[in-house]
């Protein structure tokens, strides 16, 4: 009990029976060990002799120090350098293929295109898949008639692989697999889109979908916000066009 410890009567450090030794350091000190140790070694006034320092400021420093000693004593683990390392084509695979994407084999409704691609799409920006590799990844995807068609596209195209990109891949394959009745009809779509009571994301994403299918009236960022920015209810777009907006990002 921490009050009848203080009625005893106090005896010189001299005098007890059992001197208190602080534990000793299991291996050398550096200077800067030395150096945090030094406030727990130091006497609480100068001048103090240590016959004269009171039991319970003994005590406390010596925990302290014993405290500190065992930090000191605790050995850490090696800094790890981080890795800087760009990913490989092998890790990148294996990456996607946990995700387990949709396949894609060229039959069906023309809407199932979209779809698949949007599908990679996502995919791909979870994994922050850089471009080269996006390509790799989304052929491995192509089954049945579309894998026999890409295959017959570049064989007849020696060479000209190695340079095809994931908006050339979605182009080529949007061509292919939309019906030029159903390309045709989402042009319609697009011409005649307007936001009306639609919430600005709704058209946004609708503006997005109809925009892959006529990739030639939107091949700047200059027409795209442009298309975009018609469409918009004219409250809107008043608003946009006061900012000066002049991209479709900014839009």
């Amino acid at each position: 009990d921490p009050r009848a410890v203080a009625q005893l009567p106090w005896q010189p450090l001299s005098t007890l029976a059992c001197p208190i030794v602080p534990p000793q350091p299991t291996q050398p000190l550096s200077p800067l060990q030395t150096r945090l140790l030094e406030p727990s070694r130091a006497n609480p006034e100068p001048g103090l002799l240590s016959s004269q320092i009171p039991f319970d400021i003994i005590s406390q420093n010596v925990i302290t120090y014993s405290v500190m000693l065992n930090l000191l004593n605790i050995q850490m683990p090696p800094r790890r350098e981080p890795n800087h390392q760009a990913p490989t084509q092998a890790t990148v695979v294996a990456q996607f293929r946990d995700y387990h994407a949709e396949k894609f084999s060229g039959q069906g409704d023309p809407r199932i295109v979209d779809e698949w691609i949007q599908g990679l799409e996502f995919i791909f920006e979870i994994m922050d898949c850089p471009d080269r590799y996006r390509v790799v990844c989304a052929q491995l995807q192509l089954t049945g008639d579309a894998r026999l068609w890409w295959n017959a596209y570049w064989s007849m195209r020696p060479g000209e692989k190695a340079g095809c990109t994931w908006d050339m891949l979605k182009k080529l394959v949007r061509e292919k697999y939309y019906p030029a009745y159903y390309r045709a009809e989402m042009e319609r779509q697009f011409l005649a889109l307007q936001q009306g009571i639609r919430m600005v994301d709704e058209y946004e994403r609708e503006f997005t979908r109809l925009a892959a299918f006529i990739p030639d009236l939107v091949r700047t960022e200059a027409q795209r916000a442009q298309w975009f920015i018609d469409g918009l209810y004219p409250a809107v777009r008043h608003d946009i066009i006061g900012h000066g907006t002049q991209t479709y990002a900014r839009a």
